[in-house]
């Protein structure tokens, strides 16, 4: 009979010891899938973040894409006006009305000039293209004193 007790308490405490296991696994598993719906609404969280900042970028891009399309609509209208400008001092020059010609060409200078500093001063300078156009005044100005040398 001894020895069914020392089995029996072998048994028992056999099992006892699988229960403590059973309950520090749970409590492992209870701080684990904490830590993984903390993760799980971590990971949400940047979707949704991330799906904002995509709907701004795009917003942005929209606003951006439609400020440089006015700005192409207006420098379009100002490069007709400079053409009907140009055309009517043209007509004006054949007249006989060389004071004209020079204010023109003094107006072209200062449209240059302009062309020049805002290509420099725009939000990204370009000062590759300022530079070819001062070199293309540099030029137009030449190419001028040498048609006035051999008039």
């Amino acid at each position: 009979m001894e020895g069914l007790y020392v089995t029996l308490a072998i048994f028992g405490v056999i099992i006892l010891f699988y229960f403590i296991s059973i309950v520090e696994k749970a409590k492992k598993y209870d701080a684990l899938d904490a830590k993984f719906r903390d993760l799980k609404w971590l990971e949400e969280r940047e979707a949704s973040e991330k799906a904002r900042v995509d709907r701004e970028l795009k917003q942005r891009e929209k606003i951006w894409e439609e400020k440089k399309e006015r700005e192409q609509l207006l420098l379009e209208r100002r490069r007709q006006k400079d053409r009907e400008a140009a055309e009517r001092l043209f007509k004006q020059k054949s007249m006989g009305l060389p004071w004209l010609a020079e204010a023109y060409g003094q107006y072209v200078t200062l449209e240059d000039d302009w062309a020049e500093q805002a290509l420099r001063t725009k939000k990204r300078p370009a000062i590759k293209a300022a530079d070819e156009v001062r070199e293309a005044k540099r030029r137009r100005r030449a190419s001028e004193q040498k048609a006035k040398s051999t008039e």
